[in-house]
């Protein structure tokens, strides 16, 4: 007995309705995961150099008594840059063999400087305390209003990675109207306004947040565990 055209030729209108949102929905499936694959891939490298760092950092510590200058203010700004890693982690002496560590989540802009599209570096004490005075241009004499805060929080030093949103936050996010809550949604013990939120995938893999590595805490500040306990942001 001959079959009905429709089972000859494969399948009816119907299967097709049903058939083709399916095969569009695996397909976005398929596109997320390897985008959280992907993104997994980069927090874990720039965790991985991040440990790098710190301990190039408490050896450089060892050596002279004092972390690096962080190019805060810096007279000389052909030799340090804003906030990133200084070339005296890698000359003369090589605690590290470069200061241009990549990180993977910042997009540098046309006609902007390479080292924009590198993990950034704060010094405490450059930024806030008196020691490198004069290296800088306004010559503290006296530590900023946030020194201790400082101290408190992360301690010497911290490392910074714009995270898988693209934004430093939480300033730069809230300013663009991404940052849930604004930019005093997130406080460290000391009441410090400008931290950055921790990143936490457990948000979602593309979720708010830098990924922050600091001398007391490798996962961000002094009150942050492995995972934070926010929990109420959206993904982007």
């Amino acid at each position: 007995m001959l079959e009905p055209k429709s089972r000859r030729h494969g399948g009816t209108a119907t299967d097709l309705i049903v058939g083709v949102p399916l095969v569009a929905m695996l397909g976005v499936v398929a596109v997320k995961t390897f985008t959280d694959a992907e993104i997994n891939t980069k927090v874990s490298q720039v965790r991985a150099d991040m440990q790098q760092v710190a301990a190039a950092l408490e050896v450089y510590n060892t050596d002279w008594g004092v972390y690096p200058f962080d190019g805060y203010n810096a007279l000389n700004f052909v030799k340090y840059n804003y906030w990133y890693l200084p070339v005296d982690l890698s000359t003369p002496v090589a605690y590290l063999d470069s200061v241009a560590v990549v990180d993977p989540f910042r997009e540098v802009s046309d006609g902007q400087p390479e080292y924009f599209g590198y993990i950034r570096y704060r010094n405490t004490e450059s930024t806030w305390g008196t020691h490198f005075a004069a290296m800088q241009s306004h010559e503290p004499s006296t530590p900023a209003q946030w020194y201790n805060a400082m101290l408190d929080d992360v301690g010497e030093w911290m490392l910074l990675s714009v995270g898988p949103d693209g934004y430093w936050g939480p300033s730069a996010s809230s300013q663009e109207g991404l940052f849930p809550g604004g930019a005093d949604s997130w406080e460290t013990p000391s009441g410090y306004p400008d931290h950055s939120q921790p990143y936490d995938p457990t948000n979602g893999t593309n979720s708010w947040g830098d990924i922050v590595h600091t001398q007391i805490n490798e996962w961000g500040y002094v009150n942050v565990e492995s995972t934070t306990t926010v929990r109420d942001w959206e993904e982007f």
